[in-house]
């Protein structure tokens, strides 16, 4: 069918189908296997038998990952360039951090369960994926109308961080079926409307995934809502507009935010003064805080994630 958004170049569903069915029937492999492997298992005590197995895991995943020797990989990942040598200088930074340290990954992209399930939202509006206009879980609200209804003057008081989504081609699409659940949501901050506060981990994120920051590093990760195609809204606020300018400032806890460090994939690491640990607060949360100082513009980011 003639639909929007088709493109020359893109292989299609039947490349994606590929891919899912050679991994499908390699996993099924696997299951057969082990099915075999079982029934000529003699068990004498089937919670004994899966406590073993469960320690072998465990086991594999502390020499393998945790204590894995991963130096290499990181570098392999993250173009280190031009944020190596801030790294080299934070003696507390450590790189691996990123790939074997806890965290909390507080994202407003769609299809996180977290959103679904009203964890990130803080709410009990719970749902699944929908077409536009039948969610039942919280959608945020549309960028264009917010920025419409703001107005006023410029705002000293603190607000909640908002929600937010482009009522782009993906929204407006007339499909009685989910075309693609994937929506590049983001939590936004206008001009004018002072400090936008968001606390992380929230109540019911702390209930549902039992997080305790004070265990955490302290690095904060931003994840921009980037351009697509290189293409920018109008008054669109970039990272390199935090030092260029000051067009946007954060604190994070009440501490300033200084520069933000690009790690490569859209992924960036705020820096204070002393170094990139920030602690957490004695409420036992970290509260990062935005303020957009040009009066038309306005900041998209995607995720915010505390090592």
């Amino acid at each position: 069918p003639n639909r929007e958004g088709k493109a020359p170049w893109h292989p299609g569903f039947k490349v994606h189908a590929m891919t899912g069915h050679s991994i499908a029937l390699f996993l099924t492999d696997v299951l057969l296997a082990a099915l075999d492997e079982l029934l000529n298992f003699e068990i004498e005590d089937l919670d004994e038998v899966i406590a073993k197995l469960k320690e072998e895991e465990y086991d594999h995943y502390d020499k393998r990952i945790v204590q894995g020797d991963l130096q290499d990989f990181p570098k392999q990942v993250y173009p280190l360039t031009e944020a190596k040598e801030e790294i080299d200088n934070d003696s507390e930074f450590n790189i691996l951090t990123l790939f074997k340290g806890r965290s909390i990954c507080h994202t407003a992209r769609l299809p996180a369960m977290t959103r679904y399930l009203g964890h990130l939202t803080n709410t009990e509006k719970v749902g699944g994926p929908a077409v536009f206009g039948e969610e039942e879980y919280e959608t945020g609200v549309e960028l264009t109308e917010a920025m419409l209804t703001a107005g006023g003057e410029k705002s000293d008081s603190s607000s909640t961080m908002k929600l937010g989504f482009d009522r782009d081609r993906w929204y407006n699409q007339k499909c009685p079926v989910i075309v693609s659940p994937d929506r590049k949501d983001f939590f936004f901050v206008l001009g004018g409307s002072g400090w936008n506060e968001i606390i992380i981990p929230n109540p019911a994120e702390k209930q549902a995934y039992q997080y305790d920051p004070s265990v955490l590093e302290g690095l904060v990760v931003l994840v921009f809502r980037y351009c697509d195609w290189g293409k920018c809204e109008e008054h669109f606020l970039k990272p390199e507009d935090f030092l260029e300018g000051k067009k946007w400032d954060m604190q994070i806890n009440g501490i300033a935010v200084t520069k933000i460090v690009d790690i490569g994939h859209t992924a960036l690491v705020a820096k204070n003064e002393r170094g990139f640990h920030f602690p957490p607060s004695e409420d036992g949360n970290y509260k990062i805080a935005i303020q957009v100082n040009e009066p038309s513009g306005f900041v998209k980011i995607s995720s915010f994630i505390i090592f």
